[in-house]
This record gives C-alpha cells, sequence and structure tokens, in this order.
C-alpha cells in the first residue's frame, strides 16, 4: 500500500483525468461518428458512380448496429462492465477501451463498403462503453462521500461543455479535412488524453493509503466505510429500493432523452436559423452551468431531496410547453419553450448523475461498480422500449407531431408523478440497510 500523501487528496486528480478524457471521448464518439456515416457514403458514391447499397441490406446493417449499442452493450454488457470493475479496477478497463476504440478509429480510413463502416463503427461504440460512465462513476463513487454529487456533476458536465463547442460543427470539420483525417485524428486524441488518464487511476483511497475526501481516521468515518463495504451486489438486487430508484429515475431519463420540441410545431414559423443557433447554444450552456449549480447545492443538500427537486423542474417545464400546444397565442409562450428546452436539459442530465449518487448512499461501495452497471443496463432497457413503442404509436398510428408531443407530454406528466412517489417511498438509508441485513441473515 502506498502510503504517500499529499497537499491535494489524490481524487481531485482523477476528477480531473475524468472530466478531460470525457471531454476528449465525447467530441470524437458523439460529435464525429455520428457525422462519419454520410460523409463516408458520399466518398464511395464520388470515387464509384455504381456503388449502391441494397436497401434491405442497409436497414439490416443500421438495425444491427443499433441492437449492439442498445441491447448487447446498453443492457446486457453494462452490469458485466460494472463487476469487471469493481474486481480488477478501472485501468484495465480504459487500456482496453482506448485501444478498441483507437482500432476502430483506424479501419473507418480503410472503409470501402456498408457492413465495413458499421463494423468499424461498432468497434468505436464498444471501445467507449468500456472508458467513460461506468469507470468513472464506479470509481469516483469511492474516493469521494461528502462531495460525490459535486464529483459527479463535474463529470456529467464536461460532456456536456464538449458539445457547447461542436454543436454545429462537426460537419464542417470533416467537410474541411476530410472523414480520414478526422477519424485518425480522433484516435490519436485519444490515446494522448486516454492513456495517461488510465495510468493515473487508482480502485480506490484506501489503496492509496488514504480516506473518502481526503478526510482524516476517525471511529465514526471507519465505521461508516465497513457498512458500505458490507453489501453485496445479489443482495442489493434483490432489495425493492433498488428497483424503485432504478425505474423511477430510468423512466423518467427515457421521456426527457426522447422528447424533442421542433420549434415550428409550436407555432415559432418566424425564427431564423441564427436564432435557432444562438438558442442552442444558450440551451447547452445554460445546461452546463446548471448541472455544476447542482452539484454545488449537493454538498449541502442529500440526493434523494434533489431528485425530488428535478422531477419537479421536468413536471413544471413539461407542464408549460403543454400549455403552449393547447392554447394558441400565449403571451409567454417563448419563455415556456425556454423553461421547456432548459428545464428537461438540467434537470435530466442532474438525474442521471443523482440516480448514481443515491445508489451509493443506500447501497455502499464495496460492489458499487456493479450496481452503477446495471442502473446503466436499466436505463438503456427503459429507453429502448420507450423508443419501440413511439415509433410504433407514429408509424401504426398514424400520429401527426402535434398530437405525439401532447400524448407524450401528458404521459410524462403522470410518469413524473409516480416517480416522485416511488422516490418518496423508499424509505430511509438506515432502514433500507437494516432490510438488506436481515435478508443477507437468512440466506
Amino acid at each position: 500500500m502506498n502510503h504517500y500523501r499529499s497537499k491535494i487528496f489524490y481524487g481531485w486528480w482523477i476528477v480531473i483525468g475524468g472530466a478531460l478524457f470525457s471531454f476528449v471521448a465525447t467530441i470524437a464518439s458523439f460529435h464525429a461518428v455520428s457525422e462519419f456515416g454520410e460523409a463516408i457514403d458520399d466518398s464511395l458514391l464520388a470515387a464509384a458512380p455504381s456503388y449502391s447499397t441494397p436497401s434491405s441490406l442497409s436497414y439490416a446493417l443500421r438495425l444491427l448496429s443499433r441492437l449492439v449499442d442498445d441491447l448487447v452493450i446498453g443492457i446486457v454488457a453494462a452490469p458485466f462492465i460494472g463487476m469487471f470493475l469493481d474486481r480488477h479496477g478501472p485501468r484495465p478497463l480504459m487500456l482496453l477501451g482506448i485501444a478498441a476504440a483507437t482500432i476502430g478509429f483506424l479501419l473507418i480510413t480503410q472503409v470501402q463498403n456498408d457492413w465495413q463502416k458499421h463494423a468499424a463503427m461498432m468497434v468505436v461504440t464498444i471501445g467507449f462503453s468500456v472508458t467513460t460512465g461506468i469507470v468513472f462513476f464506479g470509481t469516483l463513487g469511492k474516493w469521494f462521500v461528502r462531495r460525490r454529487v459535486l464529483v459527479f456533476a463535474i463529470l456529467a458536465a464536461s460532456p456536456t461543455a464538449a458539445g457547447l463547442l461542436t454543436l454545429y460543427s462537426q460537419t464542417d470539420l470533416i467537410e474541411f479535412f476530410g472523414w480520414q483525417t478526422i477519424a485518425v485524428a480522433s484516435g490519436i486524441s485519444l490515446c494522448v488524453v486516454g492513456i495517461p488518464v488510465a495510468l493515473i487511476m487508482r480502485r480506490k483511497p484506501e489503496d492509496f493509503g488514504s480516506l473518502p475526501d481526503g478526510d482524516a481516521s476517525n471511529p465514526k468515518l471507519q465505521y461508516f466505510l465497513k457498512q458500505a463495504s458490507a453489501v453485496r451486489f445479489r443482495t442489493v438486487v434483490r432489495e425493492r429500493a433498488f428497483w424503485q430508484i432504478n425505474v423511477a429515475i430510468g423512466l423518467s431519463l427515457a421521456l426527457v432523452s426522447n422528447q424533442w420540441i421542433d420549434p415550428q410545431s409550436v407555432g415559432f414559423f418566424d425564427t431564423t436559423i441564427r436564432e435557432l443557433l444562438l438558442s442552442g447554444y444558450a440551451v447547452v450552456f445554460v445546461a452546463v452551468v446548471g448541472v455544476l449549480i447542482v452539484g454545488l447545492i449537493g454538498l449541502r443538500s442529500k440526493p434523494i431531496d434533489l431528485v425530488l427537486a428535478m422531477l419537479a423542474v421536468i413536471a413544471l417545464s413539461y407542464a408549460g410547453i403543454t400549455f403552449v400546444h393547447l392554447i394558441d397565442d400565449l403571451p409567454f409562450e417563448y419563455r415556456l419553450f425556454a423553461l421547456f428546452s432548459v428545464g428537461s436539459g438540467v434537470a435530466g442530465t442532474s438525474l442521471l448523475l443523482l440516480q448514481f449518487a443515491v445508489l451509493a448512499e443506500y447501497f455502499g461501495t464495496r460492489r458499487l461498480g456493479a450496481v452503477i452497471g446495471a442502473a446503466f443496463g436499466i436505463n438503456a432497457a427503459m429507453n429502448l422500449v420507450f423508443r419501440i413503442m413511439s415509433g410504433f404509436a407514429i408509424d401504426v398510428f398514424s400520429i401527426n407531431t402535434s398530437a405525439y408531443n401532447l400524448i407524450t407530454l401528458t404521459f410524462g406528466l403522470v410518469v413524473f408523478a409516480v416517480a416522485a412517489a416511488l422516490i418518496l417511498n423508499l424509505g430511509s438509508q438506515s432502514r433500507v440497510a437494516a432490510r438488506m441485513r436481515l435478508a443477507r441473515q437468512r440466506q
């Protein structure tokens, strides 16, 4: 065990490294890979005008890619990634993921047809799935207790800030430099930033001769750490509170992430392109600042109380945009639309980080990686189900955009009320811990 002590708590170096890597990874994966497909198709078509992919094959490849992303990685693999994190620590996962993503970017430069394109992008997606969310939240949740919400907010704000810088520029970069160049640059940037970050990662502060938050040792803290490390994963998943937390927050996140309102669909026909650009940047900027403010509030408030506050913010934003759909020419409809955009952005991102903070608070840190991985899987499953139901409703019942938005907004208000009821019915942390101890004794 290394007992070296520094003036700065070592956990903050992991926070800085995690935020920096998440920033770079977001630019490379979400904002670059999402634009590669069209650029590759245009390049292949220009090189061979007769190039074409049968529509059935193209649809099958897109479906397979989505299944790998949503079902295999998001739902099935996430809990196992968390289990691996608990057993072997974050460093092997990060190095493996960086290697896979870099290889995927190099494969993108050699794409010659549609199936190679989708295969390369799936390799990139698999690489990123084991290097960011579960790894950093599952690791830093063990390094911080009192500042856990703030640290999680910094991690969540970093990719959102990356979105602020590349919100409308990713296509221009690919058109100017070419998709091969951007792919190579993305792989190099991941290695340059990711490998040093992976090398500074540590599993938990006790292995580094420290305690969470850099606190000095005292009997109360030692008792808390002993209790927090006593819970097993199988006991957690059998606890009703685990499912209440994840169902309440996961279903709310599925609604928020799939609810996008086009300004023109609510009557803003006179909005110019410049105004849309400025509003987009403003919403993302406010989301970054708002998430950090939530993190600062978390220094004084319990995560469970912040979950209820975020549910209330989302409900208010949904109620406001519902009025815009129902009543024409409201004098303050622009403000209600702004409330919806900002409220759903800030509260949606905050709910995700608060979900992990609440799980760490209620179920300890011994198997935090597996617990957070399971939460990722539940969120992905609910998101997938919601998308399937939405597509079914639009295609089968031919619901127009305005009617669809009104239905989902109304349904969302009901869901948020149910989610708040589930959270309020959780009971105290000590009561949940007592139930888990009793369940473990009975095993």
